[in-house]
């Protein structure tokens, strides 16, 4: 069976636990001072969250683009901590 992108992609999220969240999400890639650059998987994992989110809660565009713009880790804990407002159910 080939898979489309879609198909992987769904494929791989169905088979995510947290287990692989703390792997994917790896804390130790956002450490570091709020002006250094953010490595690409951070931002990659980051950017995968907030879509989710921002999809299954209907938040609208606006932290997509924000997660898609970021460039520092302090860029990347400031939308951390402004979607962890939020409250979502867990």
């Amino acid at each position: 069976m080939t898979l489309t992108a879609e198909g992987l992609i769904g494929l791989a999220l169905k088979q995510a636990s947290n287990v692989q969240a703390r792997w994917i999400g790896n804390q130790s890639l956002y450490n570091g001072s709020d002006s250094d650059p953010i490595p690409f998987e951070a931002k990659a994992a980051l950017y995968v969250a907030v879509k989710i989110l921002s999809e299954a809660h209907a938040l609208g565009d606006e932290h997509n683009e924000t997660a898609s713009d970021i460039e520092n880790l302090g860029e990347a804990r400031a939308l951390v901590r402004k979607i962890s407002a939020l409250n979502f159910p867990a």
